[in-house]
């Protein structure tokens, strides 16, 4: 039996879709899937400009073209609105240590009570929650209303981690 051999080129970006290609008896492609499946993978093929937080607190830029070290990027991220996100974030849990001091949520325990700081919409709402493990969790209502109301602009800043 003759072999019989055809280059093509494939598109930048696309792969051939070889279930596709069989069906339609002719050559199908399909945007190639890029997503990382670890975070050494992330690292080596990121480029463009990301964010971290200097021991001061203060949210710095850098860029690459080349991809980050994998060990030193674990503080990056990709925006700074997500970098003001975290300092935010770090903040509410310090303050929430303080204000609940040594309680902890028991998670495995349904039967107790949590009250947790989440957010709905737009919005934030405290919800009794026993199953769900959230970051904001308080013994009280109470407490968990008075730490929403008197933090309501870092929780604004924390948002997209909420």
């Amino acid at each position: 039996m003759e072999t019989k051999e055809l280059k093509i080129t494939i598109p930048e970006g696309q792969e051939i879709d070889w279930q596709e290609s069989a069906k339609q008896e002719k050559i199908v492609f399909k945007k190639k899937d890029t997503k990382p499946r670890s975070w050494e993978e992330y690292c080596k093929n990121y480029k463009g400009t990301s964010f971290f937080i200097n021991t001061c607190g203060t949210i710095l830029s850098s860029r690459t073209d080349e991809g980050w070290n994998s060990v030193l990027a674990k503080n990056l991220v990709p925006s700074k609105e997500l970098a003001e996100a975290f300092i935010a974030m770090m903040q509410l849990m310090s303050l929430r240590q303080a204000w609940i001091g040594d309680w902890k949520p028991d998670w495995s325990n349904e039967y107790l009570d949590k009250y947790c700081i989440i957010g709905i919409h737009c919005d934030f709402e405290v919800c009794l929650l026993n199953k769900c493990r959230y970051a904001l969790s308080f013994p009280t209502k109470e407490m968990a209303i008075d730490f929403m109301n008197c933090f309501e602009d870092l929780l604004e800043i924390a948002k997209p981690l909420i």
